[in-house]
């Protein structure tokens, strides 16, 4: 082989070995060790228990135990409307700095066993509340979005659109026994005096009972005897209600749960409507009363 190339060669080979070494000094840097990989670490977030809705709750509907829950909520961002449980425990406090994703995993971890053991649900804490603004599944629940029993609004949240609400003077035989209660149907029959003749007739059919004094809630032991029902009306319908109640009392007729279908009848308006389409008048001759169809 030619001299010259087996110098070159060779002024290659060491060439290759002195950069080989130049790149590992470089790594090992000044103290000859390896350089370390840092771990991005984060603090584990502050978190706390707010109430929040387990499912749609819709305007008018009674708060019960199992509608609201416990969820965790950033610290930062709670708003201090909203209703809470008191804070997470710190899951970092044995080790200040979590490493990574196992923020997520220890957090949940303590989470699910902490809501196991907690003491009280938010629906205690709202319980028979009725909701006057619509909450969404998994929304803290504001205390101005629901209504709580003496509160004002109450009644005006129960009725219907359109409706109004009644009271009519009760008494235990004018109520059923006092066996009607807050959620009921009803037909309202009026009693008229006239001297010495008592006559009676069904004035409205199929009414809805709003409340029993100020029970709204529909719970009792028993029978609940109260000095006056608030009922659902339309405004024509009350119109009746106050004519009818101005010319005689008042019976509430409690009707069976399997009788409760279809829409509320204004008996009075009703026969107001049947004279008008067929109108008679009685003549009375000598004691003796002889019906005359009138032209129209």
């Amino acid at each position: 082989m030619d001299p010259k190339r087996i110098i070159v060669l060779c002024v290659a080979g060491v060439a290759a070995l002195g950069a080989l070494f130049l790149i590992r000094g470089l790594a090992a840097g000044k103290d000859g060790k390896p350089q370390q990989v840092q771990i991005v670490q984060h603090q584990a977030p502050a978190l706390v228990y707010v109430a929040v809705a387990e499912h749609d709750l819709n305007v008018g509907d009674r708060v019960a135990e199992s509608d609201l829950t416990w969820q965790p909520w950033p610290a930062a961002n709670v708003n201090p409307n909203y209703v809470t449980n008191g804070p997470v425990p710190d899951v970092s406090r044995s080790n200040n700095m979590v490493k990574g994703a196992g923020v997520a995993l220890a957090v949940a971890d303590v989470v699910k066993k902490q809501a196991l053991g907690m003491q009280g649900t938010p629906g205690e804490i709202f319980l028979g509340a009725v909701v006057k603004d619509t909450v969404r599944k998994g929304e803290p629940v504001l205390p101005a979005k629901v209504v709580k029993a003496g509160q004002s609004g109450v009644m005006a949240v129960r009725l219907e659109p359109g409706m109004r609400a009644i009271a009519i003077p009760l008494s235990a035989e004018s109520s059923a026994g006092g066996f009607v209660l807050p959620g009921d149907h009803v037909d309202v029959v009026q009693v008229r005096k006239l001297g010495t003749e008592v006559s009676s007739q069904t004035v409205m059919r199929n009414v809805r009972v709003l409340a029993i004094d100020q029970n709204t809630s529909g719970v009792s032991k028993g029978s609940n005897i109260g000095a006056t029902a608030t009922v659902e009306v339309t405004s024509e319908q009350a119109e009746s209600m106050i004519l009818a109640k101005a010319q005689g009392d008042l019976t509430l007729v409690l009707r069976s749960y399997a009788d409760v279908g279809g829409p509320t009848i204004d008996s009075m308006i009703k026969k107001a409507e049947e004279i008008l389409a067929n109108p008679v008048v009685k003549v009375y001759r000598n004691a003796s009363a002889t019906e005359v169809k009138v032209a129209r």
